[in-house]
């Protein structure tokens, strides 16, 4: 795929590693196609499934992480529950994270939003069962754990 040297030259990745896992990398091109017109666009919303950090839309913070100590304790919840589920499996994680939405009294996208934005860091992205599981449950927990740091260590609007 023409995305590939890019992604290569972004730094996030080397051949190596998208040959080792080629099957789940041209799942995750169709996953993310749909959201780009630019090799550019792709590779953008490519850097969330790779390991190392990300930076997070200020925009998306803002609007999905208005109350930093809800949204810690939010995440913190999320991952407890998403740790709980018996397989990653999108069935089994979106009946999890339903669950805990309607314990709180809340919409899904009340819960699912915030997540988006500690996965990927930004407020649009592919579904966000897709994109759990495309990450993968450690890169999952990596990333909430992420945005968990990041909201305790910003200062408070």
């Amino acid at each position: 795929p023409v995305v590939t040297p890019a992604l290569i030259a972004s730094g996030v990745t080397t051949a190596a590693d998208l040959a080792a896992r080629r099957e789940w990398y041209l799942a995750l091109l169709d996953l993310l196609k749909v959201r780009a017109r630019l090799v550019h666009d792709i590779v953008r919303q490519a850097f969330p499934y790779f390991a190392g950090a990300i930076p997070f839309d200020t925009d998306s913070v803002a609007k999905q992480w208005k109350d930093r100590p809800a949204a810690v304790e939010l995440l913190a919840a999320v991952k407890v529950r998403l740790a709980g589920v018996p397989q990653w499996s999108p069935e089994a994680m979106e009946e999890a994270l339903r669950a805990l939405a309607e314990e709180r009294g809340l919409a899904g996208g009340k819960i699912f939003q915030p997540l988006r934005v500690a996965l990927t860091g930004m407020a649009v992205s592919p579904g966000i069962f897709e994109v759990l599981m495309a990450m993968g449950r450690e890169l999952a927990f990596a990333r909430i754990d992420g945005a968990i740091a990041f909201l305790q260590a910003a200062p408070t609007g």
